[in-house]
């Protein structure tokens, strides 16, 4: 039975992964898609890039770790994250796709929920803008 139990765990952890079932959903490619009606996909997607500050006060200690893994990992923003000495109140620049910015804007304001480490902030308030492309990844502070 341990090795029965020892195989599975090896399939799991070596051929699952691999399959695109566990790749994120946004993952962005420099290839261009041209659907079956000769639209190109891509230029749909620049028009719904943009970009976004985001003033937030009332965040925990855990807000940068935490913000840093949404934005890019979770969310595949770019921009970059300001925190005060206090770490009460923060600025964040991010570009991407707008529906991941508002999914971002979202989670800031609400947090993991029940057993999640960020409990979301206290206000938050968003300043749209057009998109520029001036990050290449998602930054805390003055990296």
């Amino acid at each position: 039975l341990f090795f029965h139990l020892l195989a599975i765990i090896i399939v799991i952890v070596h051929i699952l992964p691999t399959s695109s079932f566990f790749l994120p959903c946004n993952i962005h490619t420099s290839k261009s898609y041209t659907s079956t009606n000769n639209v190109n996909l891509n230029a749909k997607a620049e028009k719904d890039l943009a970009c976004a500050t985001l003033q937030v006060t009332g965040v925990d200690t855990y807000f940068r770790a935490r913000c840093r893994t949404e934005a890019k990992t979770f969310r595949g923003l770019n921009g970059n994250l300001l925190q005060d000495e206090e770490g009460r109140t923060a600025k964040i620049l991010v570009e991407g796709p707008r529906s991941s910015i508002t999914a971002f804007v979202r989670w800031v304001t609400r947090g993991e929920g029940l057993g999640g480490i960020y409990a979301g902030a206290d206000d938050v308030s968003v300043a749209w803008a057009d998109f520029e492309g001036v990050w290449d990844d998602f930054y805390v502070g003055g990296e």
